[in-house]
Order: C-alpha cells, then sequence, then structure tokens
C-alpha cells in the first residue's frame, strides 16, 4: 500500500508541475497569490514587519 501511495502522490506533484509550466497557464500568478496569503499571514502574526 505504501508504494501505491508514494507512486499517486509522485503523479500528483508531476501533474501540478505540468499545469504550472503549460503555455497560457496563471500557474505563475497562483504563486504569486499564494506567496502574497503567506506573508499577509505572517504580518498578522507577527504584528508587521518586513523581510521581503
Amino acid at each position: 500500500m505504501n508504494k501505491v501511495a508514494d507512486f499517486l502522490g509522485g503523479a500528483l506533484v508531476v501533474a501540478g508541475i505540468f499545469v504550472m509550466v503549460r503555455p497560457g497557464s496563471q500557474g505563475p500568478s497562483l504563486v504569486n497569490a499564494f506567496g502574497s496569503a503567506v506573508y499577509g499571514v505572517f504580518n498578522a502574526i507577527t504584528g508587521g514587519g518586513s523581510w521581503r
């Protein structure tokens, strides 16, 4: 069962990479939005500051 889960997990990662680098995809925008969200959460938790 562990090998099946490893294979499915790997296939999911590879499929995600293909979707992100496909011409015309919104992958870079998604990564940018996710990074901005993480940055906002970090600022909310720490009370501000800049780590960029």
